[in-house]
């Protein structure tokens, strides 16, 4: 059974991300885990000028930008001439296994939704002519 809950903004304990990740990038756990096989909901704080190079989750993901942009693009080689401005309250679904980057020009701050977040992979990137 589901439990009620509620968040306000002077409950969140922001924490460095799991190692792996850019640095600098901080996150505060709404629910669940995201480290552990399961659901969860957390925020995460990019800072400005973060680059997240090509990259792979095990599970489905529901993002929200909660405040600032995100760039994101998809594919195994990071070009940012192929990826696509997400303001303030736009919203994305990415499927499981799907290669991404991302990167900021400014503070950003995201809410994911989703499942088995640990198995977070960086797929082979491809050359140039493959």
């Amino acid at each position: 059974r589901i439990q009620e809950k509620m968040v306000t903004p002077d409950q969140l304990k922001w924490t460095d991300a799991a190692p792996g990740r850019p640095e600098g990038i901080q996150w505060a756990v709404l629910e669940g885990n995201p480290n552990v096989k399961g659901k969860f909901t957390m925020f995460v704080k990019y800072p400005a000028g973060m680059k997240y190079p090509p990259h792979s989750l095990a599970g489905e993901g529901h993002l929200t930008v909660i405040d600032g942009e995100l760039h994101l693009g998809f594919g195994t080689t990071f070009d940012k001439s192929k990826g696509t401005t997400l303001p303030k309250m736009s919203h994305i679904v990415i499927p499981a296994n799907t290669p991404q980057y991302a990167w900021t020009d400014q503070e950003t701050i995201i809410e994911v939704q989703g499942m088995n977040r640990s198995t977070s992979k960086a797929p082979k990137e491809k050359k140039e002519g493959e």
